[in-house]
Protein backbone atom coordinates (compact mmCIF):
# COMPACT_ATOMS: atom_id res chain seq x y z
CA UNK A 1 0.00 0.00 0.00
CA UNK A 2 1.39 3.39 -1.03
CA UNK A 3 0.80 6.33 1.34
CA UNK A 4 0.79 9.93 0.06
CA UNK A 5 0.73 13.01 2.30
CA UNK A 6 -1.00 15.87 0.47
CA UNK A 7 0.40 19.43 0.35
CA UNK A 8 -2.58 20.69 2.40
CA UNK A 9 -1.49 18.45 5.30
CA UNK A 10 2.18 19.34 4.86
CA UNK A 11 1.28 23.03 5.06
CA UNK A 12 -0.37 22.69 8.50
CA UNK A 13 1.89 19.92 9.79
CA UNK A 14 5.30 20.14 8.07
CA UNK A 15 6.89 17.72 10.55
CA UNK A 16 4.23 14.99 10.06
CA UNK A 17 5.54 11.45 10.53
CA UNK A 18 3.30 8.45 9.87
CA UNK A 19 3.61 4.68 9.94
CA UNK A 20 1.65 1.92 8.21
CA UNK A 21 1.68 -1.69 9.35
CA UNK A 22 0.30 -4.35 7.00
CA UNK A 23 -0.24 -7.88 8.30
CA UNK A 24 -2.19 -11.04 7.64
CA UNK A 25 -3.68 -12.07 10.98
CA UNK A 26 -6.18 -14.40 12.55
CA UNK A 27 -8.66 -12.43 14.63
CA UNK A 28 -10.31 -13.67 17.81
CA UNK A 29 -13.40 -12.59 19.68
CA UNK A 30 -11.66 -11.71 22.96
CA UNK A 31 -8.20 -11.52 24.55
CA UNK A 32 -8.04 -11.34 28.35
CA UNK A 33 -4.36 -10.24 28.49
CA UNK A 34 -5.14 -7.32 26.19
CA UNK A 35 -8.01 -6.21 28.41
CA UNK A 36 -5.81 -6.55 31.49
CA UNK A 37 -3.49 -3.96 29.88
CA UNK A 38 -6.40 -1.66 29.05
CA UNK A 39 -7.69 -1.84 32.63
CA UNK A 40 -4.20 -1.21 34.04
CA UNK A 41 -3.83 1.88 31.83
CA UNK A 42 -7.24 3.05 32.99
CA UNK A 43 -6.22 2.79 36.65
CA UNK A 44 -2.95 4.63 35.99
CA UNK A 45 -4.60 7.43 34.02
CA UNK A 46 -7.16 8.00 36.78
CA UNK A 47 -4.28 8.72 39.14
CA UNK A 48 -2.30 10.89 36.73
CA UNK A 49 -4.80 12.69 34.47
CA UNK A 50 -8.00 14.69 34.43
CA UNK A 51 -10.33 15.32 31.49
CA UNK A 52 -8.52 18.66 31.04
CA UNK A 53 -4.91 17.62 31.55
CA UNK A 54 -5.20 14.70 29.11
CA UNK A 55 -5.30 17.32 26.33
CA UNK A 56 -1.62 17.98 27.11
CA UNK A 57 -0.57 14.43 26.20
CA UNK A 58 1.83 14.87 23.27
CA UNK A 59 -0.17 12.78 20.78
CA UNK A 60 -3.50 14.37 21.68
CA UNK A 61 -2.06 17.90 21.80
CA UNK A 62 -0.48 17.45 18.35
CA UNK A 63 -3.73 16.15 16.86
CA UNK A 64 -5.79 18.96 18.38
CA UNK A 65 -3.30 21.51 16.99
CA UNK A 66 -3.70 20.11 13.47
CA UNK A 67 -7.51 20.12 13.86
CA UNK A 68 -7.45 23.83 14.72
CA UNK A 69 -5.07 24.55 11.83
CA UNK A 70 -7.49 22.82 9.46
CA UNK A 71 -10.43 24.81 10.87
CA UNK A 72 -12.00 22.08 13.02
CA UNK A 73 -12.97 22.47 16.69
CA UNK A 74 -11.21 19.57 18.54
CA UNK A 75 -13.57 19.88 21.50
CA UNK A 76 -16.58 19.23 19.27
CA UNK A 77 -14.95 16.60 17.05
CA UNK A 78 -12.61 14.93 19.51
CA UNK A 79 -9.81 12.66 18.33
CA UNK A 80 -10.68 9.03 19.06
CA UNK A 81 -7.73 8.60 21.45
CA UNK A 82 -8.94 11.53 23.57
CA UNK A 83 -12.53 10.23 23.55
CA UNK A 84 -11.39 6.76 24.68
CA UNK A 85 -9.26 8.10 27.56
CA UNK A 86 -12.06 10.44 28.64
CA UNK A 87 -14.36 7.41 28.97
CA UNK A 88 -11.81 5.71 31.21
CA UNK A 89 -11.41 8.83 33.39
CA UNK A 90 -15.20 9.13 33.70
CA UNK A 91 -15.45 5.52 34.90
CA UNK A 92 -17.24 4.33 31.77
CA UNK A 93 -16.48 0.97 30.22
CA UNK A 94 -14.96 0.79 26.75
CA UNK A 95 -16.88 -1.09 24.10
CA UNK A 96 -15.47 -4.59 23.55
CA UNK A 97 -15.51 -5.52 19.86
CA UNK A 98 -12.89 -8.12 18.94
CA UNK A 99 -9.16 -8.55 19.47
CA UNK A 100 -8.01 -6.48 16.47
CA UNK A 101 -10.29 -3.53 17.19
CA UNK A 102 -9.48 -3.71 20.92
CA UNK A 103 -5.75 -3.77 20.09
CA UNK A 104 -6.02 -0.62 17.97
CA UNK A 105 -7.91 1.06 20.82
CA UNK A 106 -5.21 0.03 23.31
CA UNK A 107 -2.48 1.54 21.12
CA UNK A 108 -4.48 4.78 20.76
CA UNK A 109 -4.95 4.97 24.54
CA UNK A 110 -1.32 4.18 25.33
CA UNK A 111 0.27 6.70 22.95
CA UNK A 112 -2.41 9.36 22.52
CA UNK A 113 -2.41 9.17 18.73
CA UNK A 114 -5.66 8.09 17.07
CA UNK A 115 -4.65 4.92 15.24
CA UNK A 116 -6.80 3.63 12.41
CA UNK A 117 -7.42 -0.07 11.82
CA UNK A 118 -8.74 -1.17 8.43
CA UNK A 119 -9.59 -4.27 6.45
CA UNK A 120 -7.18 -3.80 3.53
CA UNK A 121 -9.30 -6.06 1.31
CA UNK A 122 -11.95 -3.34 1.36
CA UNK A 123 -9.66 -0.61 0.02
CA UNK A 124 -10.22 0.50 -3.55
CA UNK A 125 -6.90 0.86 -5.37
CA UNK A 126 -3.38 0.57 -3.96
CA UNK A 127 -2.89 4.12 -2.63
CA UNK A 128 -4.05 6.02 0.45
CA UNK A 129 -3.79 9.82 0.41
CA UNK A 130 -3.85 11.87 3.61
CA UNK A 131 -5.70 15.13 2.97
CA UNK A 132 -8.31 17.40 4.54
CA UNK A 133 -12.06 16.81 4.41
CA UNK A 134 -14.14 18.98 2.08
CA UNK A 135 -17.53 20.58 2.65
CA UNK A 136 -20.31 18.12 1.86
CA UNK A 137 -17.91 15.19 1.40
CA UNK A 138 -19.82 11.94 2.13
CA UNK A 139 -18.46 9.97 5.07
CA UNK A 140 -20.14 7.37 7.26
CA UNK A 141 -18.45 6.93 10.62
CA UNK A 142 -18.56 3.54 12.31
CA UNK A 143 -21.76 3.40 14.35
CA UNK A 144 -22.25 7.16 13.95
CA UNK A 145 -23.97 7.55 10.61
CA UNK A 146 -23.03 10.41 8.31
CA UNK A 147 -20.57 12.83 9.92
CA UNK A 148 -19.23 16.20 8.78
CA UNK A 149 -15.53 15.71 7.98
CA UNK A 150 -14.97 19.21 6.60
CA UNK A 151 -11.64 20.34 8.09
CA UNK A 152 -10.74 16.89 9.46
CA UNK A 153 -7.57 15.10 8.36
CA UNK A 154 -8.77 12.15 6.28
CA UNK A 155 -7.21 9.20 4.52
CA UNK A 156 -8.82 8.49 1.14
CA UNK A 157 -8.60 5.54 -1.19
CA UNK A 158 -9.67 5.56 -4.82
CA UNK A 159 -13.35 6.24 -4.12
CA UNK A 160 -13.39 8.26 -0.90
CA UNK A 161 -12.57 8.63 2.77
CA UNK A 162 -11.60 5.58 4.82
CA UNK A 163 -10.41 7.03 8.11
CA UNK A 164 -10.09 10.19 10.22
CA UNK A 165 -8.59 10.63 13.72
CA UNK A 166 -12.18 11.03 14.97
CA UNK A 167 -13.78 7.97 13.36
CA UNK A 168 -12.92 5.32 10.80
CA UNK A 169 -15.32 4.67 7.94
CA UNK A 170 -18.02 1.99 7.97
CA UNK A 171 -16.95 0.89 4.48
CA UNK A 172 -13.44 -0.28 5.42
CA UNK A 173 -13.86 -1.29 9.05
CA UNK A 174 -12.42 -4.49 10.50
CA UNK A 175 -15.06 -7.02 11.44
CA UNK A 176 -15.32 -10.34 13.15
CA UNK A 177 -18.91 -11.45 12.92
CA UNK A 178 -19.70 -15.15 13.34
CA UNK A 179 -23.39 -14.44 12.72
CA UNK A 180 -24.84 -14.76 9.21
CA UNK A 181 -25.77 -11.27 8.10
CA UNK A 182 -25.76 -8.87 5.16
CA UNK A 183 -26.43 -5.16 4.97
CA UNK A 184 -26.08 -2.19 2.65
CA UNK A 185 -24.76 1.16 3.86
CA UNK A 186 -23.95 4.61 2.53
CA UNK A 187 -26.09 7.06 0.62
CA UNK A 188 -24.22 8.75 -2.20
CA UNK A 189 -21.44 6.15 -1.95
CA UNK A 190 -22.86 2.71 -1.23
CA UNK A 191 -21.53 -0.75 -0.46
CA UNK A 192 -22.82 -4.15 0.64
CA UNK A 193 -21.31 -6.25 3.43
CA UNK A 194 -21.90 -10.00 3.60
CA UNK A 195 -20.39 -11.92 6.52
CA UNK A 196 -18.42 -15.09 5.88
CA UNK A 197 -20.89 -17.05 7.98
CA UNK A 198 -23.67 -16.13 5.56
CA UNK A 199 -21.57 -17.14 2.55
CA UNK A 200 -20.90 -20.52 4.16
CA UNK A 201 -24.54 -21.29 4.90
CA UNK A 202 -26.20 -20.11 1.66
CA UNK A 203 -26.52 -21.76 -1.74
CA UNK A 204 -25.45 -19.80 -4.82
CA UNK A 205 -29.05 -18.83 -5.70
CA UNK A 206 -29.74 -17.80 -2.12
CA UNK A 207 -26.62 -15.60 -2.06
CA UNK A 208 -27.71 -13.96 -5.31
CA UNK A 209 -31.06 -13.33 -3.65
CA UNK A 210 -29.33 -11.72 -0.66
CA UNK A 211 -27.37 -9.40 -2.96
CA UNK A 212 -30.54 -8.57 -4.92
CA UNK A 213 -32.34 -7.74 -1.65
CA UNK A 214 -29.54 -5.39 -0.56
CA UNK A 215 -29.41 -3.83 -4.04
CA UNK A 216 -33.11 -3.10 -3.54
CA UNK A 217 -32.22 -1.04 -0.45
CA UNK A 218 -29.63 0.86 -2.49
CA UNK A 219 -31.99 1.45 -5.44
CA UNK A 220 -34.69 2.77 -3.08
CA UNK A 221 -32.17 4.76 -1.00
CA UNK A 222 -33.39 3.17 2.22
CA UNK A 223 -30.07 3.47 4.08
CA UNK A 224 -30.54 7.16 4.87
CA UNK A 225 -33.63 6.41 6.96
CA UNK A 226 -32.16 3.21 8.41
CA UNK A 227 -29.24 5.31 9.66
CA UNK A 228 -31.61 7.96 11.01
CA UNK A 229 -33.45 5.31 13.04
CA UNK A 230 -30.12 4.09 14.45
CA UNK A 231 -28.95 7.58 15.32
CA UNK A 232 -32.21 8.38 17.14
CA UNK A 233 -32.02 5.11 19.06
CA UNK A 234 -28.40 5.76 20.10
CA UNK A 235 -28.96 9.42 20.96
CA UNK A 236 -32.11 8.76 22.96
CA UNK A 237 -30.14 6.33 25.10
CA UNK A 238 -27.67 9.10 25.93
CA UNK A 239 -30.04 12.00 26.60
CA UNK A 240 -33.09 11.38 28.77
CA UNK A 241 -34.92 14.50 27.55
CA UNK A 242 -34.40 13.49 23.93
CA UNK A 243 -35.61 9.96 24.63
CA UNK A 244 -39.18 11.09 25.38
CA UNK A 245 -39.35 13.21 22.23
CA UNK A 246 -37.74 10.56 20.03
CA UNK A 247 -39.94 7.59 20.98
CA UNK A 248 -42.78 8.18 18.46
CA UNK A 249 -40.28 9.05 15.70
CA UNK A 250 -38.24 5.96 16.47
CA UNK A 251 -41.23 3.60 16.32
CA UNK A 252 -42.50 5.24 13.14
CA UNK A 253 -39.10 4.69 11.52
CA UNK A 254 -38.99 1.07 12.71
CA UNK A 255 -42.45 0.49 11.18
CA UNK A 256 -41.22 2.03 7.93
CA UNK A 257 -38.08 -0.12 8.03
CA UNK A 258 -40.13 -3.31 8.32
CA UNK A 259 -42.08 -2.24 5.24
CA UNK A 260 -38.85 -1.45 3.39
CA UNK A 261 -37.73 -5.06 3.90
CA UNK A 262 -40.88 -6.25 2.11
CA UNK A 263 -40.05 -3.99 -0.83
CA UNK A 264 -36.56 -5.45 -1.12
CA UNK A 265 -37.84 -9.03 -0.88
CA UNK A 266 -39.58 -8.22 -4.17
CA UNK A 267 -36.22 -7.38 -5.73
CA UNK A 268 -34.89 -10.77 -4.62
CA UNK A 269 -38.01 -12.58 -5.91
CA UNK A 270 -37.67 -10.92 -9.31
CA UNK A 271 -34.00 -11.93 -9.65
CA UNK A 272 -33.97 -15.49 -8.24
CA UNK A 273 -37.67 -16.39 -8.03
CA UNK A 274 -40.06 -16.94 -5.11
CA UNK A 275 -38.77 -20.41 -4.18
CA UNK A 276 -35.14 -19.34 -3.76
CA UNK A 277 -36.22 -16.14 -1.99
CA UNK A 278 -38.35 -18.05 0.51
CA UNK A 279 -35.49 -20.48 1.09
CA UNK A 280 -33.13 -17.54 1.67
CA UNK A 281 -35.51 -15.98 4.21
CA UNK A 282 -36.01 -19.26 6.05
CA UNK A 283 -32.25 -19.83 6.16
CA UNK A 284 -31.73 -16.37 7.64
CA UNK A 285 -34.31 -17.20 10.29
CA UNK A 286 -32.13 -20.12 11.37
CA UNK A 287 -33.50 -22.95 9.28
CA UNK A 288 -31.01 -25.70 8.30
CA UNK A 289 -30.66 -26.89 4.69
CA UNK A 290 -32.51 -30.10 5.51
CA UNK A 291 -35.62 -28.01 6.20
CA UNK A 292 -35.30 -25.08 3.82
CA UNK A 293 -34.69 -27.32 0.81
CA UNK A 294 -38.16 -28.87 1.34
CA UNK A 295 -40.11 -25.68 2.06
CA UNK A 296 -43.84 -25.64 1.36
CA UNK A 297 -44.37 -21.98 0.49
CA UNK A 298 -48.15 -22.09 0.87
CA UNK A 299 -47.98 -23.57 4.37
CA UNK A 300 -45.33 -21.09 5.41
CA UNK A 301 -47.46 -18.20 4.14
CA UNK A 302 -50.50 -19.67 5.93
CA UNK A 303 -48.67 -19.18 9.24
CA UNK A 304 -48.84 -15.44 8.58
CA UNK A 305 -52.59 -15.67 7.98
CA UNK A 306 -53.06 -17.53 11.28
CA UNK A 307 -50.92 -14.91 13.00
CA UNK A 308 -53.08 -12.10 11.57
CA UNK A 309 -56.27 -13.90 12.61
CA UNK A 310 -54.92 -14.24 16.16
CA UNK A 311 -54.08 -10.52 16.29
CA UNK A 312 -57.57 -9.56 15.15
CA UNK A 313 -59.17 -11.71 17.84
CA UNK A 314 -59.51 -9.10 20.56
CA UNK A 315 -57.83 -5.91 21.69
CA UNK A 316 -55.47 -7.72 24.08
CA UNK A 317 -54.07 -9.91 21.31
CA UNK A 318 -53.59 -6.87 19.10
CA UNK A 319 -51.78 -5.07 21.91
CA UNK A 320 -49.45 -8.02 22.46
CA UNK A 321 -48.73 -8.19 18.71
CA UNK A 322 -47.89 -4.49 18.56
CA UNK A 323 -45.59 -4.78 21.56
CA UNK A 324 -43.86 -7.84 20.08
CA UNK A 325 -42.88 -6.16 16.81
CA UNK A 326 -42.54 -2.46 17.70
CA UNK A 327 -38.74 -2.69 18.13
CA UNK A 328 -38.13 -5.15 15.30
CA UNK A 329 -36.48 -3.93 12.11
CA UNK A 330 -37.58 -6.99 10.07
CA UNK A 331 -41.04 -8.60 9.79
CA UNK A 332 -41.56 -12.24 10.75
CA UNK A 333 -40.37 -14.70 8.10
CA UNK A 334 -43.83 -16.08 7.38
CA UNK A 335 -45.17 -12.55 6.81
CA UNK A 336 -42.33 -11.79 4.42
CA UNK A 337 -42.95 -14.97 2.43
CA UNK A 338 -46.71 -14.32 2.23
CA UNK A 339 -46.26 -10.74 1.03
CA UNK A 340 -43.67 -11.85 -1.51
CA UNK A 341 -46.01 -14.55 -2.88
CA UNK A 342 -48.85 -12.03 -3.13
CA UNK A 343 -46.63 -9.76 -5.18
CA UNK A 344 -45.52 -12.45 -7.66
CA UNK A 345 -49.21 -13.00 -8.42
CA UNK A 346 -49.82 -9.29 -9.00
CA UNK A 347 -50.26 -7.52 -12.30
CA UNK A 348 -47.14 -5.45 -11.67
CA UNK A 349 -44.98 -8.56 -11.43
CA UNK A 350 -46.57 -10.16 -14.48
CA UNK A 351 -45.90 -7.02 -16.51
CA UNK A 352 -42.27 -7.07 -15.44
CA UNK A 353 -41.94 -10.70 -16.52
CA UNK A 354 -43.47 -9.91 -19.92
CA UNK A 355 -41.02 -7.09 -20.51
CA UNK A 356 -38.04 -9.03 -19.14
CA UNK A 357 -38.83 -12.77 -19.50
CA UNK A 358 -37.28 -15.29 -17.13
CA UNK A 359 -37.27 -19.07 -17.00
CA UNK A 360 -40.14 -20.36 -14.81
CA UNK A 361 -37.84 -23.11 -13.46
CA UNK A 362 -34.49 -21.44 -12.68
CA UNK A 363 -35.80 -17.87 -12.92
CA UNK A 364 -32.82 -16.64 -14.93
CA UNK A 365 -33.17 -14.24 -17.85
CA UNK A 366 -34.06 -15.86 -21.15
CA UNK A 367 -34.55 -14.82 -24.75
CA UNK A 368 -38.06 -14.96 -26.16
CA UNK A 369 -36.80 -17.05 -29.11
CA UNK A 370 -35.49 -19.89 -26.90
CA UNK A 371 -37.41 -23.19 -26.86
CA UNK A 372 -35.30 -24.51 -24.00
CA UNK A 373 -33.69 -22.59 -21.16
CA UNK A 374 -29.98 -22.40 -21.89
CA UNK A 375 -29.30 -22.14 -18.16
CA UNK A 376 -31.16 -25.13 -16.71
CA UNK A 377 -32.27 -27.03 -19.85
CA UNK A 378 -36.01 -27.06 -19.09
CA UNK A 379 -38.48 -26.72 -21.92
CA UNK A 380 -40.03 -23.26 -22.12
Amino acid sequence: MKIIVSPEIESVCPSFVGACVEASVVNTQYCQKLWDEIEELGRRYKQELTTESLKDMSGIAATRKVYRSCGKDPSRYRPASEALIRRLLQGKELYQRDTLVDLVNLASIAYGYSIGGFDADKFQGDTLTLGVGKAGEPYEGIGRGTINIEGLPVYRDQIGGVGTPTSDNERTKMEMNPSPNAYAFGDTQTAITITSALVDMMSEDELIGVVAHECGHIACRHMLYHTLAQIIANASGMFEALAKLAVPIHYALMYWQRKSELSCDRAAAYIVGPKATASMLARLAGGPKSITSELNLEELAEQADLYDAFCKNGLWNKTLQTYAVMDQDHPFTSVRVREMLKWVESEDYQNMIKNHPVCPHCHKAIDASWKFCQHCGHKL
